[in-house]
């Protein structure tokens, strides 16, 4: 499969020989339950991978961030979650629990936007590594692509404010009195929640 777009992230200065890679499409979800199983296959040891609801992320920083705490986590040997894939959803939730991490940014059967997001060595090639899990995912009739896009264009939800509970009257006040945009302030939260996890499980 050529030609999908996609971009690179190295995970430096913390971890230089990691890359987190994202891939935006829209698609039909046929069938939730196997595609968690189908992706771990698919990848082997090649990285870490989630399907995530492209909608109810903020930005990249978001899954940016995630993937570094991942990372983290990992190497102080403090993962709670046997499988990766559910393990790195779950820190991009902000929470230990990993049915709170599917209801919150999981697929659902039906039209999705999405977002594939990879850790991987910084060595592994990007390209033929989205090629093979494709081939896998959409073989497996559990997926079917419709199109691919820009993640820069599908990671503003529109519906953010409610998802994460903030008024909308007090996040316009609070963009102008920060100067920044609403979806920048709602990723900051996020990216807060995400770090205040960290905290909590290393401190266990």
């Amino acid at each position: 499969m050529d030609g999908i777009p996609f971009k690179e992230h190295p995970l430096f200065p913390l971890f230089p020989e990691k890359k987190l890679i994202t891939c935006c499409f829209e698609a039909i979800v046929e069938e939730v339950d196997p595609l968690t199983d189908l992706l771990e296959r698919a990848v082997g040891g090649r990285g870490v991978v989630a399907l995530i609801d492209a909608k109810k992320i903020a930005g990249e920083g978001q899954i940016i961030t995630a993937s570094i705490l991942y990372t983290l986590i990992s190497n102080f040997g403090k993962k709670w979650i046997r499988k990766p894939s559910l393990m790195l959803t779950a820190i991009l939730a902000g929470t230990r629990q990993v049915s709170e991490a599917l209801r919150s940014l999981g697929l659902r059967e039906g039209r999705n936007e999405v977002v594939l997001a990879i850790i991987s060595s910084s060595e592994e090639n990007g390209s033929a590594l989205l090629s093979s899990l494709f081939e896998s995912l959409f073989s497996s009739g559990s997926l079917h692509p419709l199109k691919f896009e820009e993640c820069s264009e599908v990671l503003d939800g529109p519906s953010l404010t409610s998802l994460y509970g903030i008024p909308a009257e007090e996040l316009r006040a609070l963009s102008r009195s920060r100067g920044l945009s609403e979806k920048e302030l709602i990723e900051e939260a996020i990216i807060e929640e995400i770090n205040l996890l960290l905290a909590e499980v290393t401190r266990g």
